[in-house]
């Protein structure tokens, strides 16, 4: 289980109902257990970002418990892409 335990958003520009958005995820390294990533959101019809945000997600173990140690399936994702 990789719940959210923190999100963020900072709303730029507002967007009607129907309007696209592009999404631009960014995957942000980090020693800790637990995963980051960073976001903006842009009107797809000008390219003016919208909002920005965050989130992190942190790893439980089969009994809900926080894990303070990066699972392997994890670790072999992070070597699988090279990321350090």
């Amino acid at each position: 289980m990789v719940p959210i335990v923190e999100l963020n958003c900072q709303f730029k520009q507002s967007l009607s109902f129907g309007e696209e958005v592009i999404i631009e995820t960014r995957y942000i390294s980090c020693e800790a257990a637990k995963i980051k990533f960073e976001y903006v959101l842009y009107r797809a019809t000008d390219n003016n970002i919208v909002a920005t945000g965050s989130t992190t997600q942190v790893f439980l173990n089969t009994n809900r418990e926080l894990e303070l140690a990066t699972p392997a399936f994890y670790q072999e994702w992070k070597k699988k892409w090279n990321i350090q």
